[in-house]
């Protein structure tokens, strides 16, 4: 079963790649990104934790204003890649479906009457007309955004000092 999930995770992988290779990009940008907020944020709060105990006021609010514009930079980036990403999504979404209409149509009618035949193009069908696609291919980014978050986090979390 997992290999079949990877094999699948790979296939749709390298059909974003041939669609579009700046869809490949964003999404890979966006999970990084994704994966390193969380740290950014725990990096920026230590800091201003640590100013707060040295009673370092001003660089107190120099780190709530760089939490704030680092949340708010985050967001932004976040809008702008979902609003770019889905009109790609959508044309890959397109050419799926007539892709796996046009393989149908080459089938020679004994074979698509096979129950086989019929089931694995509903199943194909419905995969593309539910966004299954896309799903796959957000999940395999967002497994690898979470990764990157957790060693990211291992990372800051080890620098700290007991006092």
């Amino acid at each position: 079963m997992l290999k079949r999930i990877l094999s699948v995770q790979k296939y749709m992988i390298a059909r974003m790649w041939r669609c579009s290779k700046m869809l490949f990009f964003t999404t890979f940008l966006s999970a990084v990104v994704a994966g390193l907020a969380p740290t950014l944020t725990v990096y920026l709060s230590r800091q201003f934790v640590q100013s707060l105990t040295h009673l370092d006021f001003p660089m107190s609010l120099k780190y709530i204003a760089a939490i704030i514009g680092a949340q708010l930079a985050i967001l932004i980036f976040n809008r702008v890649i979902d609003t770019s990403t889905m009109s790609v999504y959508s044309r890959i979404k397109v050419n799926m479906w007539f892709e796996t209409f046009e393989k149908t149509c080459t089938l020679d009618m004994a074979i698509y009457d096979s129950p086989d035949v019929r089931t694995l193009y509903q199943e194909a069908r419905g995969a593309t007309q539910s966004n299954r696609c896309n799903i796959v291919l957000d999940s395999a980014f967002s497994l690898f955004s979470k990764f990157l978050t957790i060693f990211s986090l291992i990372a800051v979390l080890s620098s700290v000092e007991a006092y």
